[in-house]
């Protein structure tokens, strides 16, 4: 077996000969060249750049974020203004249409009562025959009933409203009512 040459030693190798550089721009005339900036190079360079795109990624998309979601609040704010109003202007309403049936059932409750208080009346003036009192009373109530009458049968003509039920009963009410006054007034007379 061939035997392998002994390593070289560091005082084998030839010396390192040095390289000409050759002097910059104005050094020879005393100017000093211009300051250069220190570039990023290797590894160490490419993450700082690619933190640097990512930072700056980060910041556009929570801006944006932030606009978008500053739009969509203001929006709602907004829908939110308008549905209070309209929800406020529909309790109003339906706080003057609850005033008006309130009304309306006071008045039927106060034609109920004189219903009752005529047809107690009429009652009286049937079973007595000394009833000409309770008769008179009768038509006095009857006459009374006359304007809630006339004014039910104003509603009753007018295109804009129809009478319902409970006022159409009110209205044949007082009208059997005054018919029955007239015929005590006659049952009266001719006994």
């Amino acid at each position: 077996m061939d035997e392998a040459p002994p390593a070289p030693t560091p005082n084998d190798l030839p010396a390192p000969q040095a390289v000409p550089v050759p002097a910059p721009a104005g050094l020879e005339r005393g100017i000093p060249p211009p300051p250069v900036a220190p570039t990023a190079t290797g590894k160490a360079g490419r993450g700082t750049k690619a933190a640097l795109i990512v930072t700056i990624s980060l910041a556009v998309v929570l801006a944006a974020a932030t606009t978008y979601l500053a739009i969509v609040y203001y929006a709602q704010v907004e829908q939110i203004d308008e549905l209070t109003a309209d929800a406020e202007r529909l309790g109003q309403t339906v706080a003057d249409e609850r005033a008006q049936v309130a009304a309306r059932d006071e008045a039927i409750a106060t034609l109920d009562a004189e219903i009752d208080d005529l047809q107690n009346a009429l009652n009286e003036a049937h079973e007595d025959y000394d009833g000409a009192e309770g008769v008179a009373r009768a038509f006095d109530k009857c006459l009374d009933l006359q304007e809630d009458l006339i004014d039910l049968e104003v509603l009753d003509s007018s295109p804009y409203y129809t009478l319902d039920g409970s006022l159409l009963e009110r209205r044949n009410a007082i009208l059997t009512v005054c018919a029955s006054a007239n015929k005590a007034y006659a049952h009266l007379i001719a006994n």
